[in-house]
Protein backbone atom coordinates (compact mmCIF):
# COMPACT_ATOMS: atom_id res chain seq x y z
CA UNK A 1 0.00 0.00 0.00
CA UNK A 2 1.33 3.32 -1.53
CA UNK A 3 2.10 5.38 2.10
CA UNK A 4 1.10 9.01 2.54
CA UNK A 5 2.95 11.81 4.23
CA UNK A 6 1.97 11.13 7.75
CA UNK A 7 4.17 8.04 7.80
CA UNK A 8 6.85 10.53 7.84
CA UNK A 9 8.66 12.82 9.98
CA UNK A 10 10.59 15.46 7.85
CA UNK A 11 13.35 18.03 9.24
CA UNK A 12 14.48 20.52 7.15
CA UNK A 13 17.88 22.12 8.46
CA UNK A 14 20.81 23.71 7.37
CA UNK A 15 24.30 21.90 7.26
CA UNK A 16 25.45 23.18 10.39
CA UNK A 17 22.74 21.41 12.20
CA UNK A 18 23.26 17.88 10.71
CA UNK A 19 24.20 15.82 14.00
CA UNK A 20 26.58 12.84 14.11
CA UNK A 21 24.25 10.49 14.15
CA UNK A 22 22.13 11.86 11.34
CA UNK A 23 26.14 12.52 9.54
CA UNK A 24 26.38 8.62 9.76
CA UNK A 25 23.07 7.79 8.33
CA UNK A 26 23.67 9.49 5.66
CA UNK A 27 27.35 7.81 4.43
CA UNK A 28 25.24 4.61 5.04
CA UNK A 29 22.46 5.35 2.81
CA UNK A 30 25.09 6.73 0.21
CA UNK A 31 26.49 3.29 0.88
CA UNK A 32 23.64 1.69 -0.07
CA UNK A 33 24.38 1.79 -3.80
CA UNK A 34 27.48 2.29 -5.95
CA UNK A 35 25.73 5.06 -8.23
CA UNK A 36 25.55 7.00 -4.37
CA UNK A 37 29.11 7.05 -4.36
CA UNK A 38 30.03 10.04 -5.62
CA UNK A 39 31.27 12.74 -3.28
CA UNK A 40 28.67 15.39 -4.94
CA UNK A 41 26.08 12.91 -2.98
CA UNK A 42 28.16 13.30 0.63
CA UNK A 43 27.35 15.44 3.47
CA UNK A 44 30.74 16.89 2.85
CA UNK A 45 29.47 18.55 -0.53
CA UNK A 46 26.91 20.54 1.27
CA UNK A 47 29.38 21.40 4.06
CA UNK A 48 31.66 23.13 1.22
CA UNK A 49 28.62 25.41 -0.58
CA UNK A 50 27.24 26.12 2.73
CA UNK A 51 30.63 27.98 3.59
CA UNK A 52 29.45 30.75 0.74
CA UNK A 53 25.74 30.15 0.39
CA UNK A 54 22.79 30.97 3.07
CA UNK A 55 20.00 28.96 0.92
CA UNK A 56 21.22 25.50 1.79
CA UNK A 57 19.11 23.18 3.03
CA UNK A 58 19.04 19.59 4.25
CA UNK A 59 16.17 17.22 4.20
CA UNK A 60 15.65 14.50 6.38
CA UNK A 61 13.05 11.57 5.72
CA UNK A 62 12.24 9.50 9.21
CA UNK A 63 10.17 6.30 9.24
CA UNK A 64 9.06 4.69 12.07
CA UNK A 65 12.44 6.53 13.53
CA UNK A 66 14.55 5.22 10.75
CA UNK A 67 16.17 7.95 8.52
CA UNK A 68 15.12 6.93 4.90
CA UNK A 69 16.72 9.47 3.03
CA UNK A 70 18.24 13.11 2.78
CA UNK A 71 17.38 15.40 -0.08
CA UNK A 72 20.21 18.72 -0.34
CA UNK A 73 19.23 21.39 -1.94
CA UNK A 74 19.16 25.28 -2.63
CA UNK A 75 16.13 26.91 -1.32
CA UNK A 76 14.98 29.87 -3.98
CA UNK A 77 12.39 31.87 -3.80
CA UNK A 78 8.61 31.11 -4.13
CA UNK A 79 9.48 27.21 -2.46
CA UNK A 80 11.67 26.29 -5.61
CA UNK A 81 14.94 23.45 -5.18
CA UNK A 82 17.40 23.94 -7.53
CA UNK A 83 20.36 20.59 -6.38
CA UNK A 84 23.22 21.81 -4.17
CA UNK A 85 26.17 23.04 -5.27
CA UNK A 86 24.64 24.17 -9.01
CA UNK A 87 26.26 24.34 -11.59
CA UNK A 88 28.73 22.03 -9.96
CA UNK A 89 26.18 19.39 -9.53
CA UNK A 90 26.81 16.46 -12.33
CA UNK A 91 25.30 14.60 -9.36
CA UNK A 92 22.49 15.38 -7.59
CA UNK A 93 19.92 13.82 -4.84
CA UNK A 94 17.56 12.59 -3.44
CA UNK A 95 19.27 9.97 -1.57
CA UNK A 96 17.04 7.14 -0.35
CA UNK A 97 16.97 3.80 0.88
CA UNK A 98 15.86 1.16 -1.32
CA UNK A 99 13.02 0.85 0.85
CA UNK A 100 11.94 4.21 1.67
CA UNK A 101 8.20 4.80 0.44
CA UNK A 102 9.14 8.21 -0.60
CA UNK A 103 7.78 9.47 -4.02
CA UNK A 104 9.37 12.27 -5.58
CA UNK A 105 5.93 14.43 -4.73
CA UNK A 106 6.02 13.46 -1.01
CA UNK A 107 9.72 14.53 -0.85
CA UNK A 108 8.97 18.02 -2.04
CA UNK A 109 5.69 17.98 -0.12
CA UNK A 110 7.15 16.73 3.23
CA UNK A 111 9.90 19.52 2.72
CA UNK A 112 7.40 22.26 2.19
CA UNK A 113 8.31 22.98 -1.71
CA UNK A 114 6.54 23.82 -4.77
CA UNK A 115 9.01 22.64 -7.83
CA UNK A 116 12.43 21.24 -8.26
CA UNK A 117 14.63 21.30 -11.34
CA UNK A 118 17.59 18.84 -11.58
CA UNK A 119 20.00 17.56 -13.76
CA UNK A 120 22.13 14.18 -13.05
CA UNK A 121 19.72 12.92 -10.37
CA UNK A 122 20.53 8.94 -9.60
CA UNK A 123 17.82 6.97 -8.88
CA UNK A 124 19.00 3.32 -8.99
CA UNK A 125 15.43 2.68 -6.76
CA UNK A 126 13.25 3.72 -9.34
CA UNK A 127 11.78 6.28 -7.38
CA UNK A 128 11.23 8.67 -10.45
CA UNK A 129 10.31 6.62 -12.94
CA UNK A 130 6.54 7.11 -13.44
CA UNK A 131 7.69 10.78 -14.21
CA UNK A 132 8.34 10.12 -18.10
CA UNK A 133 11.61 11.17 -18.05
CA UNK A 134 14.09 9.88 -20.54
CA UNK A 135 17.71 8.83 -18.75
CA UNK A 136 20.87 10.48 -19.93
CA UNK A 137 24.20 8.81 -19.46
CA UNK A 138 26.98 9.79 -17.24
CA UNK A 139 30.42 8.64 -18.25
CA UNK A 140 32.95 6.99 -16.00
CA UNK A 141 36.14 5.45 -15.93
CA UNK A 142 36.24 2.26 -13.67
CA UNK A 143 38.66 -0.43 -13.45
CA UNK A 144 36.87 -2.43 -10.76
CA UNK A 145 37.75 -6.03 -11.10
CA UNK A 146 40.34 -4.98 -13.78
CA UNK A 147 43.37 -3.74 -14.56
CA UNK A 148 44.85 -0.40 -16.09
CA UNK A 149 46.41 -2.82 -19.57
CA UNK A 150 43.43 -4.30 -20.30
CA UNK A 151 41.10 -2.20 -19.53
CA UNK A 152 42.99 -0.05 -22.38
CA UNK A 153 42.85 -2.53 -24.47
CA UNK A 154 39.39 -2.76 -24.50
CA UNK A 155 38.97 0.93 -25.28
CA UNK A 156 41.86 0.44 -28.29
CA UNK A 157 39.89 -2.66 -29.25
CA UNK A 158 36.67 -0.64 -29.30
CA UNK A 159 37.98 2.29 -31.24
CA UNK A 160 41.47 1.71 -32.96
CA UNK A 161 41.97 4.39 -35.10
CA UNK A 162 41.60 6.96 -31.90
CA UNK A 163 43.57 4.93 -30.06
CA UNK A 164 46.93 4.75 -32.63
CA UNK A 165 46.19 8.93 -32.95
CA UNK A 166 46.59 9.27 -29.31
CA UNK A 167 49.38 7.16 -29.02
CA UNK A 168 51.02 8.97 -32.08
CA UNK A 169 50.42 12.12 -30.25
CA UNK A 170 51.97 11.11 -27.02
CA UNK A 171 54.88 9.88 -29.16
CA UNK A 172 55.42 13.37 -30.51
CA UNK A 173 55.63 14.94 -27.88
CA UNK A 174 58.35 12.67 -26.08
CA UNK A 175 60.19 12.70 -29.23
CA UNK A 176 60.54 16.56 -28.36
CA UNK A 177 62.89 15.88 -24.80
CA UNK A 178 59.36 16.50 -23.12
CA UNK A 179 59.16 14.08 -20.36
CA UNK A 180 55.46 13.80 -19.42
CA UNK A 181 54.15 12.48 -16.01
CA UNK A 182 50.91 12.83 -14.31
CA UNK A 183 50.69 13.05 -10.81
CA UNK A 184 47.10 13.56 -7.98
CA UNK A 185 46.60 15.15 -5.15
CA UNK A 186 45.89 18.72 -2.90
CA UNK A 187 46.41 21.19 -5.53
CA UNK A 188 49.49 23.94 -5.16
CA UNK A 189 48.15 27.23 -4.96
CA UNK A 190 50.44 27.70 -7.91
CA UNK A 191 48.75 25.00 -9.76
CA UNK A 192 45.25 25.83 -8.89
CA UNK A 193 45.57 29.82 -9.76
CA UNK A 194 47.05 28.29 -13.38
CA UNK A 195 44.34 26.00 -14.17
CA UNK A 196 41.55 28.47 -13.16
CA UNK A 197 43.35 31.07 -14.93
CA UNK A 198 43.45 29.01 -18.56
CA UNK A 199 39.80 28.03 -17.50
CA UNK A 200 38.48 31.37 -16.91
CA UNK A 201 40.46 32.63 -20.35
CA UNK A 202 38.76 30.04 -22.12
CA UNK A 203 35.38 30.59 -20.88
CA UNK A 204 36.22 34.33 -22.29
CA UNK A 205 37.08 33.37 -25.48
CA UNK A 206 33.82 30.94 -26.04
CA UNK A 207 31.21 33.85 -24.57
CA UNK A 208 29.95 31.43 -21.99
CA UNK A 209 29.93 32.71 -18.48
CA UNK A 210 32.51 32.51 -16.40
CA UNK A 211 33.07 30.10 -13.37
CA UNK A 212 35.92 31.06 -12.20
CA UNK A 213 35.06 34.31 -11.44
CA UNK A 214 31.23 34.52 -10.76
CA UNK A 215 31.11 34.95 -7.00
CA UNK A 216 28.73 32.26 -5.73
CA UNK A 217 30.90 29.32 -8.34
CA UNK A 218 34.70 31.18 -7.46
CA UNK A 219 33.57 30.77 -4.01
CA UNK A 220 32.76 27.15 -3.92
CA UNK A 221 36.19 26.12 -6.19
CA UNK A 222 38.10 28.12 -3.47
CA UNK A 223 36.48 26.54 -0.86
CA UNK A 224 36.28 23.13 -1.89
CA UNK A 225 40.35 23.66 -2.90
CA UNK A 226 41.09 24.33 0.79
CA UNK A 227 38.52 21.65 2.02
CA UNK A 228 40.02 18.49 3.70
CA UNK A 229 38.27 16.06 5.57
CA UNK A 230 38.40 12.59 5.99
CA UNK A 231 35.73 11.30 3.42
CA UNK A 232 36.19 14.76 1.08
CA UNK A 233 39.13 16.62 -0.30
CA UNK A 234 40.21 19.02 -3.22
CA UNK A 235 41.97 17.06 -5.64
CA UNK A 236 44.02 18.32 -9.15
CA UNK A 237 44.99 15.83 -11.48
CA UNK A 238 48.37 17.40 -13.03
CA UNK A 239 49.96 16.71 -16.27
CA UNK A 240 53.08 17.87 -16.59
CA UNK A 241 55.92 18.10 -19.16
CA UNK A 242 59.25 18.24 -18.29
CA UNK A 243 58.14 19.48 -14.22
CA UNK A 244 56.02 22.15 -16.22
CA UNK A 245 52.11 22.15 -15.84
CA UNK A 246 50.53 21.55 -19.43
CA UNK A 247 46.54 20.06 -18.41
CA UNK A 248 44.84 19.46 -15.72
CA UNK A 249 41.40 18.24 -13.96
CA UNK A 250 40.05 19.96 -10.44
CA UNK A 251 37.63 18.97 -8.42
CA UNK A 252 36.42 16.61 -5.57
CA UNK A 253 37.95 13.10 -4.32
CA UNK A 254 36.03 11.03 -1.79
CA UNK A 255 37.74 7.76 -0.79
CA UNK A 256 38.64 5.54 -4.23
CA UNK A 257 36.42 8.16 -6.43
CA UNK A 258 37.07 11.36 -8.39
CA UNK A 259 35.17 13.86 -9.52
CA UNK A 260 36.56 16.14 -12.11
CA UNK A 261 34.59 19.90 -12.41
CA UNK A 262 37.46 22.03 -14.45
CA UNK A 263 39.36 20.72 -17.27
CA UNK A 264 41.98 23.40 -18.57
CA UNK A 265 45.45 23.30 -20.28
CA UNK A 266 47.86 25.45 -21.62
CA UNK A 267 46.63 27.00 -24.73
CA UNK A 268 49.53 26.31 -26.72
CA UNK A 269 49.51 22.45 -25.68
CA UNK A 270 45.86 22.06 -27.53
CA UNK A 271 46.70 20.75 -31.10
CA UNK A 272 48.28 17.80 -29.25
CA UNK A 273 44.44 16.85 -27.62
CA UNK A 274 45.17 17.15 -23.98
CA UNK A 275 41.64 16.00 -23.06
CA UNK A 276 42.40 13.30 -24.59
CA UNK A 277 46.24 12.68 -23.72
CA UNK A 278 45.14 13.17 -19.74
CA UNK A 279 42.35 10.48 -19.85
CA UNK A 280 44.66 8.37 -21.64
CA UNK A 281 47.74 8.76 -18.67
CA UNK A 282 45.15 8.47 -15.31
CA UNK A 283 43.89 4.99 -16.60
CA UNK A 284 47.41 4.09 -16.63
CA UNK A 285 48.12 5.73 -12.95
CA UNK A 286 45.00 5.42 -11.62
CA UNK A 287 46.10 2.25 -9.26
CA UNK A 288 49.47 4.50 -8.09
CA UNK A 289 46.62 7.13 -7.01
CA UNK A 290 44.53 4.88 -4.96
CA UNK A 291 41.57 6.05 -7.56
CA UNK A 292 39.24 3.11 -8.74
CA UNK A 293 36.26 5.33 -10.32
CA UNK A 294 37.02 8.67 -12.33
CA UNK A 295 33.96 10.43 -13.19
CA UNK A 296 33.42 12.00 -16.16
CA UNK A 297 29.59 13.07 -15.76
CA UNK A 298 27.24 13.78 -18.64
CA UNK A 299 27.50 16.14 -21.27
CA UNK A 300 28.42 16.02 -25.11
CA UNK A 301 32.04 16.14 -25.08
CA UNK A 302 32.66 13.63 -27.84
CA UNK A 303 36.32 12.02 -26.27
CA UNK A 304 34.84 10.58 -23.23
CA UNK A 305 32.82 8.14 -24.99
CA UNK A 306 36.55 6.75 -25.92
CA UNK A 307 37.68 6.02 -22.34
CA UNK A 308 34.30 5.54 -20.44
CA UNK A 309 33.74 1.41 -20.40
CA UNK A 310 30.74 2.07 -18.43
CA UNK A 311 28.13 4.91 -17.74
CA UNK A 312 25.86 5.21 -14.88
CA UNK A 313 21.87 6.36 -15.50
CA UNK A 314 20.78 9.72 -14.53
CA UNK A 315 17.85 11.89 -14.93
CA UNK A 316 16.91 15.86 -16.03
CA UNK A 317 13.83 17.94 -15.48
CA UNK A 318 11.78 19.87 -13.71
CA UNK A 319 8.66 18.36 -11.61
CA UNK A 320 6.02 20.29 -9.53
CA UNK A 321 3.52 19.98 -7.09
CA UNK A 322 -0.18 19.89 -8.20
CA UNK A 323 -1.99 18.47 -5.29
CA UNK A 324 -0.89 17.07 -2.22
CA UNK A 325 1.56 14.76 -3.39
CA UNK A 326 0.46 14.59 -6.96
CA UNK A 327 3.36 16.08 -9.65
CA UNK A 328 3.81 16.59 -12.67
CA UNK A 329 6.82 16.78 -14.52
CA UNK A 330 6.90 20.55 -16.44
CA UNK A 331 10.57 19.80 -18.87
CA UNK A 332 12.70 17.01 -19.34
CA UNK A 333 15.91 16.82 -21.25
CA UNK A 334 18.10 14.15 -22.18
CA UNK A 335 21.06 13.69 -24.46
CA UNK A 336 18.39 11.87 -26.77
CA UNK A 337 16.43 14.88 -27.33
CA UNK A 338 19.18 17.54 -27.16
CA UNK A 339 18.18 20.32 -29.18
CA UNK A 340 21.58 22.64 -30.20
CA UNK A 341 20.02 24.70 -32.15
CA UNK A 342 20.38 28.95 -30.88
CA UNK A 343 17.16 29.08 -29.29
CA UNK A 344 18.02 26.39 -27.00
CA UNK A 345 21.56 26.74 -26.16
CA UNK A 346 20.07 30.55 -25.61
CA UNK A 347 17.41 29.27 -22.70
CA UNK A 348 20.04 26.82 -21.33
CA UNK A 349 22.53 29.94 -20.98
CA UNK A 350 19.89 32.21 -19.40
CA UNK A 351 19.34 29.32 -17.08
CA UNK A 352 22.94 29.00 -16.15
CA UNK A 353 23.37 32.89 -15.30
CA UNK A 354 19.90 32.48 -13.02
CA UNK A 355 22.41 29.97 -11.21
CA UNK A 356 25.90 31.99 -11.23
CA UNK A 357 24.51 35.19 -11.10
CA UNK A 358 22.31 36.73 -8.23
CA UNK A 359 23.40 40.58 -8.68
CA UNK A 360 20.42 42.10 -10.96
CA UNK A 361 22.90 44.53 -12.67
CA UNK A 362 25.33 41.47 -13.60
CA UNK A 363 22.66 39.41 -14.56
CA UNK A 364 21.64 41.90 -17.20
CA UNK A 365 24.69 42.40 -18.25
CA UNK A 366 25.05 38.41 -18.62
CA UNK A 367 21.86 38.16 -20.31
CA UNK A 368 23.34 40.56 -22.93
CA UNK A 369 26.24 38.69 -23.30
CA UNK A 370 24.55 35.40 -23.90
CA UNK A 371 22.01 36.93 -26.85
CA UNK A 372 24.96 38.53 -29.12
CA UNK A 373 27.65 35.04 -28.37
CA UNK A 374 25.17 32.17 -28.09
CA UNK A 375 24.29 31.86 -32.18
CA UNK A 376 28.63 31.52 -32.47
CA UNK A 377 28.55 28.79 -29.44
CA UNK A 378 28.30 25.47 -28.76
CA UNK A 379 27.56 24.15 -24.83
CA UNK A 380 30.43 22.86 -22.93
CA UNK A 381 30.87 21.63 -19.28
CA UNK A 382 28.57 22.97 -16.81
CA UNK A 383 26.24 24.64 -19.33
CA UNK A 384 23.72 23.10 -19.43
Amino acid sequence: MALEAADFVCDVIRPSELGADDKQGWYELCAGHVSYGTPLLQPCFSDITAQNRGDVRLALYRRDGRLVGVFAYHLRPNRFARPVGVPFSDFAGPVLARDSGLTPGLILQLAGLRSYKFSGVSDPWGVFSQLGLQPDDAYQIDLTGTEPAAYLEACRSAHPKRFKNFRRQISQVERRGIKLDLTGGPPSEEDFQLLTAWKSAQFRRTGRVDLVEKPLTSKLLHAANAYVSDEVRGYMVRLTGNGELLAGHFGLRSQTRFHPWLAAFRTDFAPMSPGSMILYKIIQEMPKLGLQVYELAGGHDYYKKYFARSQQATLSGTIQIVQGSQVRTTEGTSSGTYDNSAKARLRRRLDHIAVCETRPLMRVVDVANAVISTPLSRSGPHED
